[in-house]
């Protein structure tokens, strides 16, 4: 028996479109049976699907379709080759509700002797291929339950060990309540623990005024009494370990001359930080005056040089003033200008003729030849 091979393409053109290469088949001659076998090669989107081939004769004629095996190979009978010519297709559904099927080729026979035989092999029907597939789908639906099952009877353990967990976690929410009224308790015996630390330091603290209180009262007693100390008989006072009793007195003013030492050195360094401090601020202070200072030496000899510069003018100066008509200069103060430049002459500063209407503008102008320096 020879195979045929048929590929089904899915093309994107306006929409999808099925097509197969090739389009027209030639299924040998009038009235032959399984003579040929067709392959199809179908798209990868059609697997899982019942695909079925359907023919039409050129009568109009449509014979019971045929159901592609699980290789996707069906052999030729007579519902192909009862007349020369037709057309087929192939169609593709599953369960999920996806039917495709391709655009319909052409089919083809070759004339032969008609033999007057008008009985024709019936195969299996349509429906029991379909029965078939039913089966099939119905196979592994069982499986599927079977699985599910399985399922249930793995979350049944879950369940199980989540309940198991559920009342270990309420021991243990038991056990924390218990442990957490223990430490109430401890919390409270802590408390009374902390009342009666604060009474003994109450006391600890009384008991240190009073040793300080007896330090000072002997301090006092031991500043007046003589040396050596001895009693009425003449025997002289000594303390437990053997040594006299004057020694441990000496001691004791010791004790009290050094505490107050240290006061003092204490006082006399704050007071040397805060001179130390002070003097920095003076020293800031007359660098500060020195730059001001350097300031005014700077200024009092540009103004010296002014001044100097002012009076060496005003010497070269004639009196009267006057302009090459004979006119008398004055000031903007109706002023004469000779008047101003004696003014400056006789300055012993220069801010003392700085109140003077004197233009030095005017007296370079007339110092430079445009006005005539002469008497009147």
């Amino acid at each position: 028996m020879s195979e045929l091979n048929i590929r089904i393409r899915k093309l994107q053109d306006n929409g999808s479109t099925f097509r197969a290469t090739p389009e027209t088949l030639y299924m040998g001659g009038v009235g032959s049976a399984r003579v040929d076998t067709l392959r199809f090669e179908v798209p990868e989107e059609w697997n899982g699907c019942a695909i079925s081939l359907h023919v039409k004769r050129l009568s109009g004629a449509l014979p019971d379709p045929q159901l592609l095996d699980e290789n996707h190979c069906v052999v030729v009978d007579k519902r192909w080759t009862k007349e020369k010519q037709g057309s087929w297709m192939l169609l593709a559904m599953n369960d999920a509700g996806y039917i495709a099927m391709t655009k319909p080729g052409q089919y083809t026979c070759y004339e032969t002797i008609d033999l007057n035989r008008t009985t024709e092999t019936i195969t299996q029907s349509l429906y029991e291929q379909l029965v078939a597939a039913v089966l099939n789908y119905a196979n592994q639906a069982l499986a599927s339950r079977n699985a599910a099952g399985e399922k249930a009877e793995e979350a049944k353990g879950h369940a199980d060990r989540a309940g198991a967990y559920e009342e270990k976690t309420q021991k243990e929410m038991d056990q924390a309540g218990q442990y957490a009224e223990a430490a109430k308790q401890q919390a409270n015996a802590a408390a009374g623990s902390a009342d009666l630390a604060s009474q003994e330091a109450e006391q600890a603290s009384a008991a240190r005024e009073e040793a300080e209180r007896l330090r000072r009262e002997i301090l006092s007693v031991t500043m007046v009494l003589p040396f050596p100390l001895m009693t009425a008989d003449g025997t002289t006072l000594t303390t437990a370990d053997g040594k006299t009793l004057d020694a441990g007195v000496r001691r004791v003013r010791g004790a009290k001359e050094a505490e107050e030492a240290a006061q003092q050195a204490k006082a006399a360094r704050t007071e040397a930080e805060q001179a130390a401090a002070a003097t920095q601020a003076e020293q800031q202070a007359a660098q500060r005056g020195a730059d001001r200072a350097e300031r005014a030496a700077a200024h009092a000899e540009s103004l010296l040089y002014m001044n100097e510069v002012l009076l060496r003018l005003t010497a070269l100066a004639a009196d009267p003033l006057i302009t090459a008509d004979g006119d008398a200069l004055e000031t903007a103060g109706s002023i004469p200008l000779e008047a101003s430049v004696r003014a400056i002459r006789t300055a012993k500063t220069l801010d003392e003729a700085e109140y003077l209407p004197v233009s030095l503008g005017l007296l370079k102008q007339c110092l430079g030849g445009q006005m005539v320096l002469g008497t009147t």
